[in-house]
């Protein structure tokens, strides 16, 4: 038992301290309070077994710190925010297995506990990674679309003319194209944008997940974010909103940010009302997540979808029909980028709630 109860107590403190670590960077750093209390939840859960389970030892009573050969291995290095808290949650997981495995030997109840609690890590570790990683939506933004239809130009083409200018996002539409089909562009596309540019594809989690793309843009009738969400655990989700209604509903779905439109009248969908400028300033303020303007955007109204506070625009034709869309894309880039500044220079009461939010 003193063997047992030394392996036990060295790794239930491993595992305390490791989750310590995790929650003051989830409280302190990133500031999430639906982690932090998951972090610390487990901490305490912890603390409990262990006193449940043990009731009346003792385990530091078999502590042996000075004598202890494992004493000073740890070397320092260098390392970011990002690795700290990856380092800990997989110190806290690894602890709780030995701590599982060798709880076995007295007690079967807290083995099963100490599962429960190595799960719980898991899961935490993929929410919050999940979180980081779909955080790296770019702001300011602009977005190309990539419209893949019969008769017209090739979007791979297009990709190879526009990549060197490093649009910040581009987005494969393929509305009229088969899943074979746009599997192929969509993977082309990938490669030839590299990690310069983040990569989104419309209607289809399945095509983004094979392709290897950042995330996936969902209208009103396409599959549900939370379903695609369990798809794309880690990538970014964006949902196209029309009215102030869609965006209130898109506060509640696990999504990224919006694109909301058509601002002004699109030739691409003729048949659908333009919203304006005043519709989009409205949904600005009211969305918590960016939101990009689509639909006529153009360099001549580009800057005037970026001063409503806009974090970014979506263009298309502006792209499709230029003899030398890299050309456009870098000045567009540039009237998106400085825009964006102005903007963010003035009192608060201008800005979206998005960026409010991001700066308080």
């Amino acid at each position: 038992m003193p063997t047992i109860a030394r392996i036990l107590d060295a790794n239930a403190n491993r595992a305390r301290e490791a989750l310590r670590v995790v929650e003051d960077g989830l409280r302190f750093v990133l500031e999430l309070p639906d982690l932090t209390d998951e972090a610390k939840r487990l901490r305490h859960l912890l603390a409990e077994v262990l006193t449940r389970r043990f009731p009346g030892i003792r385990l530091s009573s078999f502590r042996d710190s000075r004598r202890d050969i494992g004493r000073g291995k740890d070397v320092a290095a260098p390392a970011d925010f990002a690795s700290v808290l990856r380092n800990n949650l997989a110190r806290a997981a690894e602890a709780l297995r030995s701590l599982e495995e060798y709880a076995k030997c007295v007690s079967v109840e807290a083995s099963r506990d100490f599962d429960r609690i190595r799960f719980g890590v898991y899961e935490m570790e993929q929410r919050l990674f999940g979180r980081m990683l779909r955080n790296r939506f770019p702001v300011p933004c602009l977005c190309v679309i990539l419209d893949m239809r019969p008769g017209g130009k090739s979007v791979v083409s297009l990709a190879e003319q526009i990549a060197p200018a490093r649009p910040d996002v581009v987005q494969l539409r393929a509305k009229q194209m088969g899943a074979r089909e746009m599997l192929s562009a969509a993977r082309r596309i990938r490669a030839i944008l590299g990690t310069e540019t983040l990569f989104i594809v419309n209607d289809r989690p399945d095509v983004a997940l094979l392709s290897g793309a950042d995330g996936v843009h969902l209208g009103q009738t396409d599959m549900l974010p939370s379903d695609a969400r369990r798809m794309l655990p880690c990538g970014i989700i964006g949902r196209s909103c029309a009215c102030v209604r869609d965006v209130i509903r898109a506060r509640k779905e696990p999504v990224d940010y919006i694109g909301f439109g058509p601002v002004f009248q699109s030739p691409t969908e003729p048949g659908r009302k333009a919203r304006g400028i005043a519709a989009l300033t409205e949904a600005v303020k009211r969305s918590s997540i960016p939101v990009l303007g689509i639909g006529g955007i153009s360099p001549g109204n580009i800057g005037e979808v970026m001063r409503c506070g806009a974090a970014g625009a979506v263009v298309l034709s502006a792209i499709e029909e230029a003899t030398r869309p890299e050309r456009i894309v870098r000045s567009l880039r540039r009237i998106v980028k400085t825009a964006h500044r102005a903007v963010h220079a003035l009192p608060s009461r201008t800005q979206s709630r998005y960026e409010r939010e991001k700066t308080s």
